[in-house]
């Protein structure tokens, strides 16, 4: 094995292990959430997606900026 290949080798292990330990860092900060229930009132949200996404009520709601 070549010295490329054994610092490859390091570096790689050591860029796995820092990219999982980030990922469960970040998981248990996701965890801490409460549950939503994103399927009730659904008439609600899809009127207000159609509001707000296509009518673009956030955007005109300050005319000198929109």
């Amino acid at each position: 094995m070549s010295l490329h290949s054994i610092l490859f080798s390091i570096v790689l292990l050591g860029s796995l292990t820092f990219f999982g330990w980030n990922a469960r860092r970040l998981i248990g900060y996701l965890r801490l959430g409460k549950q939503e229930d994103r399927f009730g009132q659904a008439a609600v949200r899809l009127k207000n997606v159609l509001e707000i996404a296509f009518g673009q009520t956030k955007l005109l709601r300050e005319p000198l900026a929109g």
